[in-house]
């Protein structure tokens, strides 16, 4: 017989409140597809009632991961000309 996965589900605000983001732009990323999310409404006509599994929110959090890159040198820049590079003495 399998085990029972224990699943915890957050909110779209409690996320919104931990990522310090609004609850506009959790609900946005559900509608886009980028996070997964089960709708708990009773019924689908009507405002739907997100519940976000924390393994999709770890799985999203690693997908927008930033990696820093290399470190950038300086950039030097090419010596200005001069107004006797211009006008040449004769």
């Amino acid at each position: 017989m399998a085990a029972l996965v224990e699943r915890r589900y957050v909110s779209p605000p409690i996320l919104a409140k931990e990522w310090g983001v609004a609850a506009k732009k959790v609900i946005t990323l559900i509608h886009s597809g980028e996070l997964r999310a089960i709708n708990l409404a009773t019924d689908k006509d009507k405002r739907p009632r997100y519940a976000i599994d924390r393994a999709d929110v770890q799985q999203f959090e690693q997908s927008r991961l930033v990696v820093p890159g290399p470190p950038v040198g300086r950039v030097r820049r090419k010596p200005t000309r001069k107004a006797k590079d211009y006008f040449p003495e004769s």
